[in-house]
């Protein structure tokens, strides 16, 4: 399936006109160098923050497929480099896609997200972790913070489903400061499993 937009390109090898959607050349059939591309729709799937994971896995094991390297065992060193490269942005695209908070990050790639209001709400918990003297202390905050992230979650898809960009944005800021006090606190939990 082709899914790339563009205009008409010479193929590498043959230079043959290629439809600047096409993968593979139409004349010799030489896989042709990756394309600038929405990973939404290199993967085929629409551009949204609601994606069906099961969706998700199908289309990755079918896009991947013409790009395994077996196949071009007796192909060219150029072809060989295109596979592995296209095989490299659909990795990129696949992984991006199938975590929620990496996707939505791609959704508002450019949209400024409110860091500095995210992180107030965690100062009296930062201000704990930095007093906790104990793991399970520190286990009991992570606990709490990790109860909120699945709210966070439910409430960024509402936002994005009701195209309330601003709102997505936040609730975005507030999942990467929890990322942050979840990544703080194993620290600071190694720090007094190691006294």
């Amino acid at each position: 399936m082709n899914i790339v937009d563009g205009a008409a390109n010479s193929c590498w090898l043959c230079e043959t006109k290629v439809d600047g959607n096409a993968i593979f050349c139409h004349g010799c059939g030489a896989l042709q160098p990756p394309k600038e591309q929405d990973y939404f729709r290199r993967l085929g799937l629409p551009r949204r923050f609601d994606l069906e994971l099961g969706l998700l896995d199908r289309h990755y094991k079918g896009f991947v497929r013409p790009f395994a390297p077996q196949r071009f065992k007796d192909k060219t060193s150029q072809e060989a480099n295109f596979a592995e490269r296209h095989l490299s942005i659909l990795n990129t695209a696949y992984e991006t896609l199938r975590d929620p908070i990496r996707r939505a990050m791609y959704l508002l790639e450019g949209q400024d997200l409110p860091h500095e209001t995210a992180a107030m709400k965690f100062v009296d918990d930062f201000e704990a972790l930095e007093k906790a003297e104990q793991p399970c202390a520190v286990d009991r905050l992570v606990a709490h913070i990790e109860r909120q992230t699945e709210q966070a979650l439910m409430e960024m898809a509402s936002a994005f489903r009701a195209e309330k960009i601003t709102e997505a944005a936040k609730q975005l800021a507030y999942l990467q400061q929890i990322d942050l006090f979840i990544v703080d606190a194993r620290i600071k939990r190694r720090e007094l499993e190691s006294k």
